[in-house]
């Protein structure tokens, strides 16, 4: 009978035992998750318009000839909107956070553009970046990889929450190259009438979590 108590007794204290272990990870596990969600803020980032944070890959964006400002005041000899050897034109890349509640970390990997020629795939015409500044004058770290200009920045926190620092704007310089090393593209470059200009460009952005 003592025997038959003792494992009774065994048994209620290992079921309260099991309960209040149970009890007590419940509770852990709830405020863990409670303070993981409390801590994640909201992420969204458009470049250009587009939402480059709905993926887990880097957004691919495709700069094309509508995107490019070239400097038609300068060279009299050719018309608004063709292009020509010699000329200098530029686009920008708007990257507006405003909608992130996370300083973040972004980089920007920018092919040189090409200029497509119907039914001339061996010819390739020779465009260069002369330049890549940010319009606010905000600092960037700009290093080349495998021929592309990567374009390196950290977006504290404190600018994001300021209207009037929130957005970065980034413009790129590039010049149709004009040395006489690639004239017979050139020309034939010039005999077609809807030539296509396009500047794929890599964009990845990852939270910061070094502080603001």
């Amino acid at each position: 009978m003592k025997n038959k108590v003792r494992i009774l007794i065994s048994l209620i204290a290992i079921i309260l035992l099991v309960l209040i272990i149970r009890s007590t990870y419940s509770k852990y596990a709830n405020q863990a998750v409670g303070s993981l969600i409390s801590r994640v803020g909201q992420w969204v980032i458009r470049v250009n318009g587009v939402d480059i944070t709905l993926a887990d890959v880097p957004a691919d964006i495709v700069i094309d000839s509508d995107d490019f400002v070239w400097n038609w005041d300068d060279v009299q000899h050719v018309k608004k909107p063709k292009v020509a050897p010699g000329m200098i034109g530029s686009f920008q890349l708007e990257i507006d956070p405003r909608d992130t509640q996370v300083s973040f970390e972004y980089d920007i990997s920018i092919k040189n553009p090409v200029i497509e020629i119907p039914g001339q795939d061996d010819l390739e015409i020779k465009l260069a970046i002369r330049d890549i500044v940010e319009t606010h004058g905000r600092p960037l770290s700009i290093v080349e990889v495998d021929g592309n200009k990567v374009i390196k920045r950290l977006k504290p926190l404190t600018e994001i929450q300021n209207n009037d620092t929130a957005v970065d704007t980034i413009k790129v310089t590039v010049e149709w190259v004009d040395d006489g090393t690639n004239d017979e593209a050139d020309r034939i470059a010039g005999t077609v009438p809807n030539n296509v200009i396009e500047m794929p460009i890599l964009i990845h952005a990852i939270q910061y979590t070094g502080g603001n």
